[in-house]
């Protein structure tokens, strides 16, 4: 199962046309008011270039690859410093785990690879809470599946080393 992140084309696309819109603009006679104080066509063509490039954000974040692929094999992982392949003998278990922000007192629901004893990920292990060294893979509310469809995949292809901490 591929994990998708959540796509913003239709906010790429605004920026990128109200961009157009504003260089247009400026070319063609029109002058940006701020309070009846006229800052003239440079200023309007200033904005329309800062607009067209805050577009480059979202477009960037178009064309980022998928950060996880569920598989027989184990989990292909292309985010948190990850960029290849994890197979589940490396793994002591992978975590969907409720997390809550200490300053916002959000709660989001993240998964946590917990790799084995010896695995190197290459990538910095931080607690999982229970002492475990582990690695946040990413935030289920940044990729289009439901916490549901994840929890069934992991079931399904990493077995017991699967454990749906949300519930908990």
């Amino acid at each position: 199962m591929t994990l998708h992140y959540r796509r913003h084309l239709l906010a790429a696309a605004l920026w990128a046309v109200g961009g157009v819109v504003l260089v247009w603009a400026s070319q063609n006679g029109y002058e940006l008011r701020l309070l009846f104080v006229p800052l003239g066509s440079l200023a309007l063509l200033l904005f329309g270039v800062l607009a067209f490039a805050a577009a480059l954000y979202p477009l960037r974040l178009l064309l980022r690859p998928d950060p996880v692929i569920i598989g027989e094999a184990g989990l292909l992982v292309r985010t948190a410093g990850i960029n290849g392949l994890v197979p589940w003998p490396a793994v002591e278990s992978v975590l969907l785990a409720t997390h809550v922000d200490p300053t916002s007192g959000n709660r989001t629901t993240r998964l946590v690879l917990v790799p084995a004893v010896g695995a190197g990920l290459g990538v910095p292990a931080e607690s999982a809470g229970d002492g475990r060294p582990s690695v946040v893979l990413l935030s289920i509310e940044d990729i289009r599946e439901a916490a549901d469809q994840v929890a069934e995949a992991l079931r399904r292809f990493a077995g017991p080393r699967f454990v749906d901490a949300t519930t908990w």
